[in-house]
């Protein structure tokens, strides 16, 4: 049996909340970095945490990028970053190849 995950997003939804959906419903956040350290992009940092708004509690996910580039490695952070550019960095990473797909 496979999972399934519906969004519906009537008004749209951005990255980082879309994360921290994930992480709160059992996404392990290890894992996470772990896997993210195969994309060759250097100097961010990830941030999980709890964040109350009114009556409502969720994960907020933070990413936190720096401007300088280390060793051979791409910072896209400060560019504009193209589609072709976010699958270049896809497809050179060590991700598995289901990932990448």
């Amino acid at each position: 049996m496979k999972n399934v995950a519906v969004l519906d997003c009537f008004s749209g939804i951005s990255g980082d909340m879309t994360v921290g959906a994930f992480l709160d419903h059992g996404m392990d956040f290890s894992l996470l970095k772990k896997e993210l350290r195969k994309v060759a992009v250097a100097d961010y940092s990830l941030v999980c945490k709890k964040v109350k708004r009114a009556h409502m509690v969720a994960t907020q996910f933070i990413v936190r990028c720096k401007t300088e580039k280390k060793r051979g490695m791409k910072s896209i952070h400060g560019t504009a970053g193209t589609y072709a550019d976010i699958c270049a960095l896809l497809e050179a990473s060590k991700l598995d190849m289901r990932v990448k797909q």
